[in-house]
């Protein structure tokens, strides 16, 4: 190819591209001024619709504000109708209350003036029956009045002759009240020399005051001391004791006896009681005569026994 052609190809593929170039720029001004239109009329039609929901908005709520008024209205006239039937049907009561009270008036007026009528005619039927059943009554207490009369003077006699017979048993009767209260002291007496001669009204277990345990009384320890030192066995003591109060002192009330451990205990009272003793007698005696010594032993226990005799003492001589 010549250079000619290759120019004007040049030339003409410039002319191209500028031509592309103008109709790309007129697709552009073409683009930006359709949008521009459609934002115009995308405006105005949200404008539109604006004003047509404004307009709406603004129908409903005068359609509201009517029906509010219309309701309004109406609850109006229902209260007002309702307050003048109620004065109406209040006046209507007051009337006919005032109308029976009347009534009610006028009858209570009659009633009581019947039964002022009906009281008087029956108090005046009552005091004929009344004074004809005293006449009756009067003429029938004349009659028994009389006749009592003669009876009475006999029941009289009669209770004469009885108050004299009582009077003559009631002598009688206070000289038996004499001797029976003669009777009387003298059994007193007697139950007061009997009290007197059993001190001990029961057996029991006794305190000193209003502390502390109870404890058993000296003559308790003593009848159980003296029976130990017969030879009695400590099972067999209570039994001894029951006896002898039955057959001494029957009135005696046997509350409590003691138990075999506080008799097996007096062994070692009486024990230490001889060993003081014995002591006491030799400290007082001025001289011994004799001195024995003995070994025994009793249910499996030794006992050392240490006899003694005293010049002093006549008994053991």
């Amino acid at each position: 190819m010549n250079q000619t052609e290759l120019t004007t190809k040049n030339e003409q593929l410039k002319e191209v591209k500028r031509q592309c170039i103008v109709l790309e720029t007129s697709l552009r001004n073409a683009q930006k001024e359709h949008k521009s239109v459609l934002k115009q009329e995308q405006a105005k039609r949200f404008q539109e619709s604006r004003r047509t929901s404004k307009q709406i908005i603004n129908l409903q709520t005068e359609r509201d504000s009517a029906v509010d008024e219309k309701h309004n209205v109406v609850i109006n006239q229902d209260i007002s109708t309702c307050a003048e039937v109620k004065n109406m049907k209040q006046k209507e009561r007051k009337h006919y209350s005032t109308i029976v009270a009347k009534e009610k008036e006028k009858s209570a007026a009659l009633k009581l003036s019947l039964q002022q009528e009906q009281n008087s005619t029956t108090s005046l039927l009552n005091r004929t029956i009344t004074a004809e059943w005293k006449l009756s009554t009067a003429i029938k207490e004349s009659k028994q009045s009389a006749r009592r009369s003669k009876e009475l003077t006999q029941v009289i006699e009669n209770y004469k002759s009885k108050l004299n017979d009582a009077n003559m048993e009631n002598e009688t009767m206070r000289r038996s009240l004499c001797d029976l209260q003669d009777l009387l002291d003298a059994s007193e007496s007697k139950l007061s020399l009997m009290d007197a001669a059993i001190p001990i009204k029961q057996i029991k277990k006794t305190r000193a005051s209003n502390k502390g345990r109870p404890s058993w009384p000296l003559y308790m320890w003593d009848l159980i001391l003296e029976q130990l030192v017969n030879g009695t066995l400590p099972s067999s003591v209570n039994d001894n004791i029951v006896a002898h109060v039955k057959k001494f002192s029957p009135t005696t009330d046997i509350v409590d006896l003691p138990s075999i451990w506080t008799i097996r205990r007096a062994r070692t009272v009486l024990l230490i009681i001889c060993q003081t003793l014995a002591a006491c007698r030799l400290s007082k005696a001025d001289k011994w005569d004799q001195l024995f010594t003995d070994a025994t032993s009793r249910r499996q226990v030794s006992f050392q026994n240490l006899v003694i005799s005293i010049e002093e003492d006549d008994l053991f001589r």
